[in-house]
């Protein structure tokens, strides 16, 4: 009947683990937070421990590698101490619980989070406390290292400033004083309780009722009773709903005690009633089977009872038996469970892979795309700057024309002014380039430097000739009535040069043909520099850029804007 029974429970626990499991399969993609927050939902519902263990575990299994690569390891620490608070409270596992909160603890030393340290610490003296309840059958009973632990996670407390943590440091301090006694090995912390932590933190109020109605037990147990009652009134308004039925549990072992020494054994009797009333509804079982070893030693001790005592004894040990059981159904099937968690893990960790994969093309590809917007800003601020220069060097050359046309009035008028004369004695025809000796030679009158420079100018001005490519200085001697000698004198008294002039009057009717779309909107550049009289499109490109400042291609693009 029993191997039945223990098959069915099996069963039953299995399938529980299977129902709660569904939902855990779509957890390796997610965050640290994610999972943490998860893992709390799961744990908050109670009936869904072994998904919370899963997130808890997934998060803890991190630790290495976020270690290797420098990362944050504080949410890992975290989900590592929630793993042994499963194992504590809901699989009563005190071994592994043990190895959690111990492995958390080295982690956090080794990492720099030292103010997760408190919390640590109190978990592991509430393990050394749970076991020794279960060893000596009695509710908080005291032990000097338990009572050291404590200490050492309260002291750890009060370093970080964790107001809250030396509160519950100090209730379970107290509770292992349940009759007074050892009160004076806790002064200091009764002190810093008293005078050094903020009003504002709310488990303050009844902590510091309870610990004046300890100090009042051996002189005044009606106002110790006082202080008590006080305490459960501020602790059911003040005290988190998880933590309040085991503050009470505490509460009502103070006040049995007090009423034991009054001699009210009634009373006395209904709060550990109550107590198991509370510890039952809240399956608080380590506590009833140590509320049980009290109402054990009342009706044995206090009032005498013989049946009472013994039910109370098989109560206590089948509360025991519970606990062991419990244990057991925890540890059903792990290998199967760890296999389902090692799977998770691989495909958490291929996840994981792909994310980062993703992250880092992301991040390439935003740098690229900074890296291609920066230059494209800065090809286009260079290119408005070209466009504005280019602009401003074709109106420059538009003005230049403006002035050559006015320069070809003044010729007219000029002509009118003076009459042909002929050439000198003397003059020959062009020959060799003449020389500066050949210049201090020459005397002409300023008349006949003006006279020439009309001729030469309205050649310029006026013929087609200087557009053939076979027009040189030669031509534009015989055109002018001169000789090369005087034609280059002139024209260096006038701070210029044959090909000077040419290219100058040869760049500006380019100009203008570039201008007139209409009759030369069919010739390509290079045409054009070939009707102006240039031989090769090289020529004329640099004859052009040096006139204008611009390349012919750049000249019509300044001319569309």
């Amino acid at each position: 009947m029993l191997a039945a029974i223990l098959v069915l429970t099996r069963m039953v626990a299995l399938a529980a683990r299977s129902a709660s499991l569904t939902d855990v399969h779509n957890l390796p993609g997610l965050t640290d937070g994610e999972l943490l927050a998860k893992g709390d939902y799961y744990a908050n519902k109670k009936q869904e421990m072994d998904s919370a263990f899963v997130c808890y575990t997934l998060v803890a299994n991190r630790y290495h590698d976020k270690k290797a690569n420098g990362d944050n390891t504080r949410n890992c620490i975290l989900a590592q101490r929630s793993i042994g608070l499963i194992y504590l409270f809901d699989y009563y596992d005190f071994p592994n619980a043990y190895l959690s909160f111990l492995k958390a603890k080295e982690c956090a030393e080794a990492d720099g989070h030292r103010d997760l340290l408190p919390d640590i610490l109190l978990n592991i003296a509430v393990i050394e406390g749970e076991q020794t309840m279960l060893m000596y059958n009695h509710s908080h009973t005291y032990n000097k290292e338990v009572f050291m632990l404590f200490k050492q996670a309260f002291q750890a407390a009060r370093q970080q400033r964790q107001y809250a943590t030396m509160v519950l440091c100090m209730l379970d301090l107290l509770s292992m004083t349940t009759s007074g006694d050892h009160l004076n090995l806790i002064g200091e912390e009764m002190r810093a309780v008293m005078h050094d932590i903020p009003d504002s933190i709310k488990p303050l109020a009844y902590t510091r009722q309870a610990i004046m109605g300890l100090r009042a037990m051996g002189t005044d147990h009606d106002k110790a009773i006082g202080c008590f009652n006080e305490a459960l009134r501020l602790a059911r308004r003040d005290a988190d709903p998880y933590e309040l039925p085991s503050i009470e549990c505490m509460l009502h072992n103070y006040l049995y005690e007090c009423f034991l020494r009054k001699g009210d054994l009634p009373t006395a009797k209904s709060y550990l009633l109550a107590n198991l009333k509370i510890e039952s509804d809240n399956n608080i079982l380590i506590e009833r089977s140590a509320t049980y070893g009290r109402l054990y030693d009342f009706y044995t001790t206090h009032q005498p009872d013989s049946t009472m005592a013994t039910h109370y004894r098989l109560l206590q040990l089948e509360s025991n038996y519970d606990i062991v059981n419990k244990s057991m159904l925890a540890s059903l099937d792990k290998t199967k469970f760890r296999h389902e968690l090692l799977n998770m893990q691989e495909e958490m960790r291929a996840v994981q892979q792909k994310k980062e994969a993703r992250s880092i093309i992301i991040i390439l590809m935003s740098v690229m795309l900074a890296v291609i917007a920066l230059f494209s800003w800065k090809l286009y601020t260079k290119y408005r700057q070209l466009a504005r220069s280019n602009h401003q060097l074709y109106l420059n050359t538009q003005d230049l024309i403006a002035e050559s046309d006015q320069m070809k009035l003044l010729i007219r008028q000029m002509k009118t002014d003076h009459t042909a004369e002929p050439p000198e004695e003397g003059e020959g025809k062009a020959g060799g380039g003449p020389t500066e000796a050949t210049y201090k030679n020459i005397k002409m009158e300023q008349h006949d430097i003006d006279h020439l420079l009309v001729k030469i100018l309205s050649v310029m001005e006026t013929s087609d000739a200087i557009f053939s490519e076979q027009f040189s200085q030669e031509t534009l001697c015989q055109l002018t009535n001169s000789n090369r000698v005087h034609l280059s004198y002139v024209l260096k008294q006038n701070g210029t040069s044959f090909y000077t002039l040419l290219g100058k009057y040869r760049i500006q009717e380019a100009c203008r043909r570039m201008n007139d779309h209409e009759r030369y909107g069919h010739l390509t550049i290079e045409a054009i520099g070939h009707s102006v009289g240039y031989k090769s499109n090289s020529s004329f490109i640099a004859a052009f850029k040096r006139y204008t400042g611009l390349k012919p291609s750049e000249y019509l693009l300044a001319r569309k804007m």
